[in-house]
């Protein structure tokens, strides 16, 4: 066990701290164009060009990303969609579960199969989610919209608690 650390410390990190495990993780990273990734599983990262402070655990994790900073992928196949070569401040945790778009920024994106829903959002569950559980008390500082449902005894758009919940058929 030893030596296998050895070996995996002096063969798959550099000075600016990036650490790299598994075929083709990090494989087009050049020297002194990011710092602090880190990427686990076959081809994790291996499109970045730039970028720096990303995680990628699982196999394909981030795999098309060439620019980018702040993300963490955890899952095969985290964070990688066609045509998304670039976002920032990503979090993406299951198999598949993938950004709206690129570019995107500030986007976290939960569940196998998950699909982001754009810039500053949380998304949790693909379309076979049937049911989603939250417990305790619920804070929103902003309105709550739901979609689809009605809420016997409320207008389309009722007062409570100071703010607003917004009710739609559509």
């Amino acid at each position: 066990a030893t030596a296998y650390y050895t070996s995996l410390l002096t063969g798959s990190h550099d000075a600016y701290g990036n650490v790299k495990l598994g075929t083709g993780a990090l494989a087009n990273l050049p020297v002194a164009s990011g710092a602090d990734n880190v990427a686990l599983g076959d081809n994790a990262l291996n499109a970045l060009t730039s970028g720096s402070d990303n995680i990628a655990i699982g196999e394909e994790a981030l795999l098309n990303v060439a620019t980018g900073s702040f993300n963490t992928a955890v899952g095969d196949g985290a964070g990688k969609a066609t045509g998304v070569v670039s976002m920032t401040n990503g979090v993406f945790i299951g198999r598949n579960a993938v950004p709206s778009a690129d570019g995107s920024d500030n986007e976290i994106v939960i569940g196998v199969g998950a699909e982001g829903n754009g810039n500053d959002s949380v998304t949790i569950g693909n379309d076979s989610t049937t049911d989603t559980y939250l417990r305790g008390i619920v804070h929103a500082d902003s309105p709550v919209l739901l979609k689809g449902y009605t809420v016997a005894g409320l207008p389309s758009a009722a007062a409570y608690a100071g703010g607003l919940i917004y009710v739609s058929n559509g």
